[in-house]
């Protein structure tokens, strides 16, 4: 198995706590988990919830709004929906 490598963005952001968010990392809103990416094609930070759907062109104050979880393999279990 490959040795799972933490992908920075192109700038360091921060959740509210002040941890740096890694690309493929989950966040919590307060209500939705999500898992955060950079959308190659238009050049963006963008998050997917299994309960709310995408956010879009997220930029450092959105993103002071999460919290950071850990990455997705860490944290997959909560992407799952029933």
């Amino acid at each position: 198995m490959g040795q799972l490598v933490k992908i920075n963005f192109s700038e360091s952001f921060k959740d509210k706590k002040g941890s740096q968010i890694f690309e493929d990392d989950v966040l919590f809103n307060g209500e939705h988990y999500f898992r955060i990416y950079w959308n190659e094609r238009q050049s963006q930070i963008e998050a997917i919830s299994p309960t709310y759907g995408y956010l879009h062109n997220l930029t450092q104050e959105d993103l002071s709004h999460f919290e950071r979880i850990g990455t997705f393999m860490e944290c997959e279990s909560l992407m799952i929906v029933d």
